[in-house]
């Protein structure tokens, strides 16, 4: 398929040229093409701009009566088609780059009447428009209205990336296809999928196969929308829209003054909160100054429980906070400690479930009161510790963790 230049007129949009092809419409709207100059041995990169017009070459006009006349026989079958249509395209397109030398510049210049032009090739369109090497393993998606792939690069990885869109226009796909390249490249990913939207993402892209399908792109290599190695993990309590392993993580991952504001958030507990937080930073400084070697300091709410009531009952607080909780303050300890064993105070993947206070069992000894999440950890009356849930030490090359 060529296109050949036709005259400009003084009224002519100068950042475009005018063309006709005799053939088919083998052209559409956005499809880029190599305009060659042979009178001034240049060449040029643009973009067809729109559809076709389609042109009869006869020399009465559209609004002619002896046109409408013979269209009305063709309409009634009288004529044959070939009779009446001798039909010619119009084409605009729009010069993107001079492409004559290398690097290409921008058109300084325009082409000469009967400049012939042709479709460009995707490895054309590629280097033309600076895009990254065509690899179906990193392909993230396609330029719109055109089969050309859209393709990432290792280095891309490295910078921040912004996929932005109106509602229904792909981001989510193009969010997949993208953690699919970087993990077909031996990065690790982690996708926190609040919506959630990834839940499937180990399975093929359905939406990009049913967009090929449509297309009818059927024999296209489909790598880049295959399903990814993925690990799930939520944070709560079981739920039919997540799957996966529940998040766990010890209380002392947390900044003391985050966890206070969580378990005392009502107005009224300003001073249960700021006792909480108190006897939280002296409680873990003790760990760390018992801490031997370079070993990660964990404890729990129950160890802290223990170590707040000393152990006992009724409950009596530790011996560095004794004077300071007498007298007056001896109501505020125990609100604090009473609030702290209260239902849905602490979040579910704070210390994994584990119940905070140790009860009696037959033989006198302390044991663990069972708690509504033990069976998520496949724990029996007496729960034991969950797996601690730590990004670092989960992370694989060519693995997604979804949370």
């Amino acid at each position: 398929m060529t296109l050949i230049q036709v005259p400009d007129t003084i009224n002519s949009d100068l950042s475009l040229i005018c063309g006709y092809t005799f053939n088919e419409p083998e052209l559409s709207a956005n499809d880029f093409v190599i305009v060659e100059d042979g009178a001034s041995h240049r060449n040029y990169f643009g973009q067809v701009v729109g559809p076709q017009a389609n042109l009869n070459r006869s020399a009465l006009g559209p609004q002619d009566n002896a046109t409408i006349n013979a269209f009305e026989q063709l309409e009634q079958n009288n004529y044959a088609r070939e009779v009446v249509v001798r039909e010619v395209y119009f084409y605009q397109v729009n010069l993107i780059k001079d492409i004559t030398q290398d690097p290409p510049s921008s058109v300084r210049r325009r082409p000469q009447i009967g400049s012939i032009a042709r479709q460009a090739t995707e490895n054309e369109i590629i280097r033309y428009l600076k895009l990254p090497p065509a690899d179906e393993r990193y392909r993230i998606g396609q330029i719109i209205d055109s089969n050309i792939g859209i393709y990432i690069k290792p280095q891309t990885l490295f910078y921040q990336s912004l996929i932005a869109g109106a509602t229904g226009s792909g981001k989510t796909n193009s969010c997949a296809n993208y953690i699919r390249a970087a993990l077909q490249m031996d990065f690790a990913a982690i996708v926190y999928d609040h919506k959630p939207d990834y839940q499937h993402i180990d399975r093929p892209n359905q939406d990009a196969i049913d967009i090929l399908n449509g297309n009818g792109q059927t024999n296209q290599d489909t790598t880049w929308i295959e399903g990814v190695n993925a690990d799930y993990y939520y944070l709560g309590d079981e739920s039919t829209a997540f799957q996966g392993t529940p998040i766990a993580i010890p209380a002392s991952e947390f900044d003391p003054a985050v966890l206070a504001a969580v378990m005392y958030y009502p107005p009224n507990e300003t001073n249960s909160r700021e006792e909480f937080e108190t006897l939280l930073e002296e409680f873990d400084d003790e760990q760390h100054a018992d801490q031997n070697g370079n070993d990660p300091v964990i404890w729990t709410l129950r160890d802290f429980f223990q170590w707040v009531t000393s152990n006992q009952e009724p409950w009596q607080p530790p011996e560095s906070a004794r004077e300071r909780l007498g007298g007056r303050q001896a109501s505020t300890y125990k609100a604090m400690v009473s609030k702290m064993l209260r239902r849905n105070r602490r979040p579910a993947w704070v210390d994994g479930g584990l119940p905070i206070r140790p009860t009696a069992n037959p033989n006198g000894s302390r044991s663990r009161r069972p708690s509504p999440s033990a069976a998520v950890f496949g724990q029996d009356q007496t729960p034991q510790q969950p797996q601690w849930f730590d990004p670092a030490g989960l992370l694989q090359p060519g693995r997604a963790l979804v949370k």
